[in-house]
Order: C-alpha cells, then sequence, then structure tokens
C-alpha cells in the first residue's frame, strides 16, 4: 500500500508526478570557497591530472593531512592527530 501512497500523495499535492528535488541544494559544500581557484587551475592546465590538482590544493591552502583529505580542507589546517604524551594517555585496563 505504501507504493500507490507515494504516487498519490504527490499527485495530489503538485498535481503530477515529478520527483521531489534531492540533495543538499548545492553552492555550500567544503571546496565552495576554492570552486574559482579550482576551475582556473582547469583553465590554465587543462591536462592536470586529480593528483597534481590536489598536490596544488594543499599547496595553495597549507592544508596539513593526508592527500585524500585535502579535497576536504578549505583554507583551515587539519588539527594536530598526534598522540597523547604518555603523561595524559589513559591507563590501559
Amino acid at each position: 500500500m505504501s507504493f500507490v501512497n507515494a504516487l498519490v500523495i504527490p499527485k495530489r499535492e503538485t498535481g503530477g508526478l515529478e520527483p521531489r528535488a534531492q540533495g543538499n541544494g548545492g553552492g555550500h559544500g567544503k571546496l565552495a570557497s576554492l570552486w574559482s581557484w579550482i576551475e582556473a587551475r582547469m583553465v590554465t592546465k587543462p591536462d592536470l591530472t586529480l593528483n597534481d590538482l590536489v598536490s596544488e590544493l594543499v599547496d595553495h591552502t597549507q592544508c596539513h593531512g593526508p592527500p585524500r583529505l585535502a579535497l576536504a580542507c578549505s583554507a583551515q589546517s587539519w588539527p594536530d592527530t598526534q598522540k597523547r604524551p604518555p603523561s595524559r594517555r589513559a591507563e590501559a585496563i
């Protein structure tokens, strides 16, 4: 019965069966602030590989961390991920 309701409710509300918009609306992702820089790099170097682009992005943003995380880093640095010093570690049980 839920399949029928899934068709009847949108038909009643909108007069049609067009699918509803999905996603987050776009334009505010983690790389939104860097989009113009990325576009300019791709226009300047159209044969740039993703790995090269990530390397340049790390240099441009001074983002620290593994290269696979650099895409998620905008103009901020990643927090320090080193282990706690022994004096601050919890005792093992």
